[in-house]
């Protein structure tokens, strides 16, 4: 039968139940013996009934079959049955039938308790796991990299994970019960995500997107999901949002777009540059020729001019080249401070004819494996553009440092920054702000970093933009 439902189910409440009986009998017999066999069971219904509470069905059977055997042998007695009257036999028989029906209610009774006694376990078990789940659930939501939020009907933030604290430098008290307008936000920032929630409402369809947020440290990419949450009406209550920053993602989909484009112009250039350059130099040559010949004077600025324009188109190219992937570069160890140091007079006085400032800023760095010529070009590229992006009068700083093991080469304006839309294709060859600009210099300096292991980072805002260079090949040894 499994468990005893009660705490003496057995042998023992057999036990018990005899002695009791015997205790009823001699409890009889001392105080009782007076009444003889006038009222046979006096001592040993109540007997039957505790036998039977104690130990169920069974005890009180034993208890009844116990008594009766009890009174016929030594209250009645044997010899005398036979002159029992027909109401005392009556009484004789209603004894086992009524300790039946006690029994019986007692087994009842316990069994109602037992019953009660395992739905309250099972209940405080359930509610232990309920718990236990809720922790669990809870400690997990609440660790998750993801945003978590939850919105009402009037997109007021019902519930916040950690997660979002930390991103939006809110604490959930101050966001729980406010809506994004309440929390003084821009319209142009909530409007496209209340639309959206919209027609979760309305459709009771799960939804996907992505969203896009400008912050102080560089464009943001999320990818949302929004979830509707009904109520006991089948219409859509709240909405629960799970919000995934992707900006890496982003940023390394475009940095490998942008290297298959750098890729491509780089083929492009190793496959038809030379081709290009070999036919210009010829004509540059005559030009020069004939621009030395009297009878050709009256178009020496004509013959200059062209010239001029075939450098253009020669520096262009020679820019365009340094795009190939193949170009082979010339590794050896040194120091970059050092490259710095020599090309900074050259990078001061083309500063200085424009009315700007160079400030170098080195610190004390390993040596590192480079192309000197690279480096030169990469530095030469940075700093220039820098000039060109800060007003007269504004300062371009140069810097090395040594960062979590890595040289880094950083150049800093002063200017007004870079525009998200150039920003988002930075690197793409041909792409420039500058009225006459080739839109290879950027380009050329991504080319140069990808030959020397190194990453280009930028970091630009209303201030000002900074270009690092972190070069991650391994130093010299000593």
């Amino acid at each position: 039968m499994g468990q005893n439902r009660f705490p003496y189910r057995g042998w023992m409440s057999y036990l018990v139940a005899i002695i009791m009986v015997i205790v009823a009998f001699l409890v009889r017999e001392a105080f009782l013996h007076h009444i003889g066999r006038a009222v046979p069971y006096a001592t040993f219904y109540p007997t039957v009934l505790v036998a039977a509470l104690y130990g169920g069905f069974a005890a009180g059977m034993v208890a009844t079959v116990f008594s009766s055997v009890t009174v016929f042998i030594w209250v009645v007695g044997v010899s005398q049955l036979s002159s029992l009257s027909q109401i005392e036999w009556v009484v004789h028989a209603v004894f086992p039938v009524f300790c039946i029906a006690m029994s019986f209610c007692c087994e009842a009774m316990y069994r109602v308790q037992a019953k009660e006694k395992e739905r309250n376990r099972q209940l405080v078990e359930l509610t232990g796991e309920l718990t236990r789940q809720k922790q669990k659930y809870q400690t997990l939501v609440e660790n998750l990299p993801d945003m978590i939020t939850r919105f009402d009907k009037d997109f007021r933030y019902i519930y916040v994970n950690p997660a979002l604290e930390q991103d939006s430098d809110r604490k959930g008290p101050e966001l729980i019960g406010k809506t994004w307008q309440e929390l003084g936000n821009p319209p142009e920032m909530y409007e496209p995500f209340t639309s959206r929630f919209k027609t979760v409402f309305e459709t009771k369809q799960r939804l996907e997107y992505e969203s896009v947020y400008p912050s102080p440290n560089g464009t943001r990419y999320y990818y949302n999901t929004v979830v509707p949450e009904l109520g006991d009406d089948g219409n859509v209550q709240t909405v629960l949002v799970v919000t995934r920053d992707v900006t890496l993602q982003k940023q390394t989909e475009n940095e490998m777009l942008r290297l298959d484009r750098l890729n491509v112009i780089g083929e492009m250039a190793a496959s038809i540059g030379h081709e290009i350059r070999n036919p210009l130099t010829t004509v540059r040559g005559y030009l020069q020729l004939f621009g030395m010949k009297g009878k050709y004077a009256e178009h020496k600025e004509q013959f200059r001019m062209m010239i001029e324009e075939l450098d253009r188109a020669n520096f262009i190219i020679t820019e365009f080249l340094s795009l190939s992937k193949r170009k082979a570069v010339e590794l050896e160890y040194g120091n970059l401070n050092d490259n710095i140091n020599g090309i900074v007079p050259l990078l001061q006085v083309d500063a200085l004819y424009t009315g700007h400032n160079i400030k170098v800023e080195l610190s004390d760095i390993p040596d590192i494996a480079m192309d000197k010529k690279e480096i030169m070009q990469i530095l030469l590229n940075l700093v220039r553009n820098g000039v060109e992006a800060t007003p007269p009068g504004g300062t371009v700083t140069v810097r090395t440092r040594l960062v979590d093991g890595k040289v880094v080469l950083s150049v800093q304006d002063t200017g007004h920054g870079i525009p998200q839309e150039i920003m988002d294709k930075l690197g793409t060859p041909f792409v420039t702000t500058k009225e006459n600009g080739t839109g290879l210099g950027v380009p050329v300096c991504y080319r140069i970093a990808e030959r020397h292991n190194a990453k280009i980072e930028v970091n630009t805002d209303s201030h000002g933009t900074t270009f690092f260079v972190k070069f991650n090949q391994a130093q010299r040894a000593g």
